[in-house]
C-alpha cells in the first residue's frame, strides 16, 4: 500500500490523548499537485468539543512535513493552493531523475514496451477531462476547436492560442458570466449549455498561469445563488467582493442581490432596501464602490411579451439599498444582450436587442453630469448585434467581438475609441473565425510595464494591459463553447 515514490497525505484527529488518536493517509502520484483537496464526512459529534484534525504532505526520508491546513466540525473541508517548500521541489526532483535511469535500464532489457502500456493505461483516464467525450457528443464545434490548430492572427509572431487541456474543464455555456479577481485568477458563474439546459457546475475558479480549473463551489460557504442565465458578476478589487445580480431560468426571473466575500470565500444573499425589478441580459459596472445596472429584460403578465428596459439602477453595498439617478439627456431605447464599458468617468453603451430590433447604435453616459451626451460616431460602424462580448483595452478605447444579429452569430471585431468618437474594425480576425454570440472577454494585466497599453485603475495609479482572455459562448446551431483562449494586445492595438 507504500509507494516509496509517492507523496502522502496524512492527517491526525487532535484533541484527545496521543493514544487515542486517529491517523489516516493517502498516497497521491507525483508531481507535486498545484491544488488538494481534503474534506471529511461522518458525524463529528461523536469527539469532543474542540477536536479538529491536522493535516500535512510526507515524502519518505528524513524530508520535513509541509503542514496543509486543520478541519473541524466548522470547516469540514479545505483547498491548499500553497507553494511547496525547496525540500519538497528537490525531493522531487531526485525521484524523478530516479524513475528515468529505471526506466531507461528496463528498456535496454526489452520491456520497455511493456511497462509503456501499463503506464499509459493508468494514466489515460486522469488526462482526460470528466465528461469531455460527452461535450463532444452534444457540441460539434467543442469538437472541432479542440481539434483545429491555432487560428491566424494579425500579427505572425503573437498567434491566437488555445491554453490547451486541464485536468477538469466547466461544461461548454452561454449566457454565465466572467470576472477577474486578480491578474491570474478568474471566477465563472452560471451558464447555460446544450439543448437549453442550465449548467450543474455553475461556479468554477480558472488560474490563467497553468491553466488549471477548480470547481469553486465546494469550496465557497453559505447561499450559492441558483443556477441562471443573463445575469451580471461585478467585482470589487478593494472590498475583495463579487456582486452576482438578477438572471433567470426556465421562466422565473431574479432582482437577488448575492455577495460572495473573497477573503472569506462566503456568499451573502443581500435583503436589499429600495425598488428594482427583475432583470436579464442587463449590463452592470463599479464606479465609487457602487454598482450601476443599465437596461435588460424584464417579465410582464401574460399574454403580454416581455419587456426591455432602459433605466439605471443603483447598488449602494454600504447601505444595501437600491436607487435611481437623476439623469438627463436622451436616453437609449429599451434594450437587453447590450454592452456596457466603463472609460474613464463614462459609461459606453452598446448594441442591444429589443425584439424584432436589433441595435448598433453607441451611446455615452458622463457620470461626472449623469448625463447622456451625444455622439457623432466616426469610422466603421458594426452592423446590429447583441450578445457580443466586451472588454476595454485601454483608459480610452473598448473592444466588441461577435455577438448575434437576430439570424445568425457573428465573427468579426472592432474597437471603439471615446476620446475621438471613431470605430475601427480589424481586418484580420485575432479570435479565430468561428462565430461567437454569448461568450466573455476579459482584459489581462502584465507584471511588467513595456510598451503595452495603460488603463488608470480605479485606485489613481495604472496596470498594464497585455492579453485578453476569452471563454464560453456558443454558435446559435446548437454548438457551445467551453476553451479559454488567450490573445496577445498590442496584436490588436498596433
Amino acid at each position: 500500500l507504500c509507494d516509496l515514490y509517492k507523496l502522502r497525505v496524512s492527517t491526525t484527529c487532535v484533541g484527545c490523548s496521543k493514544s487515542d488518536r486517529l491517523c489516516f493517509s493517502l498516497a497521491v502520484p507525483l508531481p507535486l499537485p498545484a491544488h488538494l483537496v481534503v474534506f471529511t464526512r461522518g458525524a463529528w459529534g461523536a469527539y469532543s468539543a474542540g477536536s479538529f484534525v491536522s493535516v500535512e504532505m510526507r515524502v519518505p526520508g528524513a524530508v520535513k512535513a509541509q503542514p496543509l491546513g486543520t478541519l473541524s466540525a466548522e470547516n469540514r473541508s479545505l483547498v491548499w493552493e500553497g507553494e511547496w517548500t525547496d525540500e519538497f521541489l528537490l525531493w522531487q526532483l531526485r525521484v524523478c531523475c530516479v524513475s528515468i535511469l529505471a526506466t531507461n535500464v528496463e528498456s535496454m532489457k526489452g520491456i520497455h514496451r511493456q511497462r509503456k502500456r501499463s503506464h499509459q493505461s493508468t494514466e489515460d483516464g486522469p488526462d482526460t477531462p470528466p465528461g469531455s467525450l460527452h461535450l463532444a457528443k452534444q457540441s460539434r464545434i467543442c469538437r472541432k476547436l479542440h481539434q483545429a490548430g491555432s487560428p491566424a492572427s494579425s500579427t505572425p509572431g503573437e498567434p491566437f492560442r488555445s491554453t490547451g487541456a486541464s485536468p477538469a474543464l466547466p461544461s461548454a455555456r452561454w449566457g454565465h458570466s466572467l470576472c477577474l479577481i486578480d491578474p491570474q485568477t478568474v471566477i465563472l458563474i452560471g451558464g447555460q449549455g446544450h439543448r437549453m439546459t442550465f449548467c450543474k457546475d455553475p461556479i468554477w475558479k480558472l488560474h490563467i498561469e497553468n491553466n488549471s480549473w477548480l470547481p469553486a463551489e465546494t469550496v465557497a460557504t453559505g447561499k450559492t445563488p441558483e443556477c441562471r442565465i443573463g445575469h451580471t458578476a461585478t467585482f470589487d478589487s478593494e472590498m475583495r467582493r463579487i456582486y452576482v445580480f438578477g438572471g433567470s431560468k426556465n421562466g422565473k426571473w431574479f432582482s437577488d442581490m448575492h455577495i460572495l466575500d473573497m477573503a472569506t470565500w462566503k456568499w451573502q444573499l443581500v435583503e436589499a432596501k429600495g425598488k428594482v425589478p427583475p432583470l436579464a441580459y442587463h449590463s452592470s459596472t463599479l464606479f465609487r464602490h457602487e454598482l450601476f445596472v443599465f437596461g435588460g429584460v424584464f417579465p410582464l403578465p401574460n399574454p403580454q411579451p416581455d419587456g426591455c428596459s432602459n433605466q439605471l439602477y443603483i447598488f449602494n453595498p454600504q447601505h444595501s439599498i437600491w436607487y435611481q439617478p437623476i439623469v438627463v439627456g436622451d436616453l437609449p431605447c429599451p434594450r437587453s444582450g447590450h454592452s456596457m464599458i466603463l472609460l474613464k468617468n463614462k459609461l459606453v453603451i452598446f448594441g442591444g436587442w429589443d425584439a424584432p430590433m436589433c441595435f448598433s447604435d453607441l451611446h455615452v453616459l458622463d457620470l461626472g453630469f449623469m448625463e447622456y451626451a451625444p455622439v457623432q460616431v466616426q469610422g466603421a460602424v458594426p452592423s446590429p448585434r447583441c450578445w457580443h462580448a466586451s472588454a476595454p483595452v485601454s483608459d480610452n478605447r473598448m473592444i466588441i467581438h461577435g455577438g448575434y444579429n437576430g439570424q445568425r452569430a457573428l465573427t468579426d471585431t472592432h474597437i471603439f475609441n471615446v476620446d475621438t468618437s471613431e470605430w475601427t474594425q480589424l481586418t484580420s480576425d485575432p479570435f479565430g473565425s468561428v462565430p461567437r454570440a454569448g461568450h466573455s472577454i476579459l482584459a489581462l494585466a502584465s507584471l511588467d510595464g513595456g510598451a503595452e497599453a495603460k488603463r488608470e485603475g480605479a485606485t489613481g495609479g495604472h496596470e498594464v494591459l497585455s492579453t485578453l482572455l476569452v471563454f464560453g459562448g456558443g454558435d446559435n446551431e446548437g454548438g457551445f463553447y467551453n476553451d479559454v483562449s488567450l490573445v496577445p494586445l498590442r496584436a490588436i492595438l498596433e
